[in-house]
């Protein structure tokens, strides 16, 4: 899928963005004609910036599919992508089930029960606990030392004749899901109220030209810390009782590596990175 990003410093100077590209380990190379994927609407495409990265295990320069399209109105890229979360969920669920380690049910606080060298809740036995709860960690409060607050946010499923399978991003990100349907978020509020569809209607009448139906909104509430960064680490006085929280709206992307760096600490004794680490709290 491709991804037009609209950046209000106009990014015009090829030589600036090869040189910051080979700060992070890639190479850019002008004019060049890049094979899409197969289930793209276009084999090949022209860009003025190519982009490739050097395989340090196999030594070799890798097939050249990344590349940039530049003009006043912004950068486009003609591969990315996005993480459908619902599937993704549901086959994380589907996974856990047949391996007898998902249930789902609401946290009882009263129910964990704190032994010597172990947690109980209702009946079962636990080595580690590790708190995920987002937002509702400040009902819970098991990790009195941290401040979490909640940043509220609206999307909205809107039917449209854009004609357009890219990822649009100026403000707003309006993401294709099927033929004239797109997903278009989101909002920003520093509040835990549902503030509803209407901004987000607005700035999506204001960007594109054809007309819009809204078909769905949903709302949601981001668990964010006070310097806008995840919270990982162990209790201060409960062994063993973990916490990651406050991804915000990068949960898709911070997940996962929080999540490697938390089973590391866990499992391996390494330290978690100061950036993200509870610790920073505490002095």
């Amino acid at each position: 899928m491709s991804h037009f990003t609209n950046i209000k410093t106009k990014l015009k100077d090829k030589d600036f963005l090869i040189k910051a590209l080979h700060t992070i380990g890639y190479t850019g190379t002008e004019n060049v004609l890049l094979d899409n994927p197969s289930n793209h609407q276009h084999e090949q495409v022209q860009v003025e910036i190519g982009v490739t990265k050097y395989d340090t295990t196999l030594e070799v320069m890798r097939p050249m599919t990344a590349g940039f399209k530049i003009n006043d109105d912004g950068v486009l890229t003609n591969t990315s992508g996005y993480l459908d979360v619902n599937k993704f969920l549901l086959s994380s669920k589907k996974y856990f089930d047949n391996l007898r380690r998902y249930k789902s049910e609401n946290f009882d606080k009263t129910k964990l029960k704190i032994k010597k060298n172990y947690f109980s809740y209702k009946n079962e036995e636990f080595k580690y606990v590790i708190m995920c709860t987002g937002i509702s960690e400040k009902k819970i409060n098991l990790f009195k030392d941290i401040k979490l607050n909640g940043v509220s946010g609206n999307s909205i499923i809107v039917k449209s004749k854009i004609g357009n399978d890219s990822i649009i991003n100026k403000g707003i990100n309006i993401l294709p899901i099927k033929k004239n349907v797109y997903h278009i978020g989101s909002t920003y509020y520093h509040n835990m109220k549902d503030e509803g569809p209407d901004e987000l209607v607005s700035k999506t009448k204001n960007l594109i030209k054809e007309d819009i139906s809204l078909i769905d909104s949903k709302f949601g509430i981001r668990s964010t810390s006070k310097d806008r960064r995840p919270i990982i680490g162990e209790h201060n006085k409960i062994k063993k009782l973990f916490i990651m929280n406050a991804m915000g709206s990068k949960g898709v992307s911070q997940a996962p590596y929080c999540s490697k760096k938390l089973f590391n600490y866990i499992n391996e004794d390494k330290n978690i990175d100061k950036e993200i680490n509870i610790d920073r709290y505490r002095s």
